[in-house]
């Protein structure tokens, strides 16, 4: 289904929250739901789309270890950063978790599986932080599974 743009008068589609000819604001009927909800490719989540937009930098520093203390001062009111700053600390604490076997694993001649582990978490922070720029909200990998700290 498509809709017009109130302001260019362009034919858009209806999931479009900003017309792509002119870049303004999409008006949504009431039926439709509020035009500022956003769905951020999660099943059951909904945050709003300028709440993504204006944290989108802070909500990635929740995936830089310690720097995730920015986020969590700043803007401990946006859901969406809240969202990423829980991801960050399960992710940090598995850091820590993985940095101990690491030391282990040193002591044991094991390099191979330390290069295997490092890389792991390294990908990790890597989808973290593309999800967070990218707008999205979904749930790292191991990280849902382990998850200690569930809200700030």
């Amino acid at each position: 289904m498509r809709i017009t743009c109130e302001s260019c008068h362009s034919s858009i589609p209806s999931s479009s929250l900003y017309c792509p000819n002119c870049g303004s604001r999409v008006n949504r009927p009431a039926s439709n739901g509020p035009a500022n909800r956003y769905d951020s490719n999660s099943t059951d989540r909904y945050y709003d789309y300028s709440d993504i937009m204006d944290n989108k930098l802070l909500a990635a520093l929740s995936y830089f270890g310690v720097l995730l203390l920015a986020p969590l001062l700043l803007r401990r009111d946006s859901p969406y950063v809240n969202f990423h700053l829980v991801q960050g600390i399960n992710l940090l604490i598995l850091d820590l978790c993985g940095s101990f076997v690491m030391r282990i694993i040193r002591l044991t001649l094991l390099g191979r599986l330390h290069t295997l582990i490092w890389l792991s978490l390294l990908m990790l922070h890597v989808i973290g932080i593309i999800n967070a720029l990218s707008g999205k909200t979904k749930e790292l990998p191991v990280i849902d599974k382990f998850k200690l700290i569930k809200t700030i």
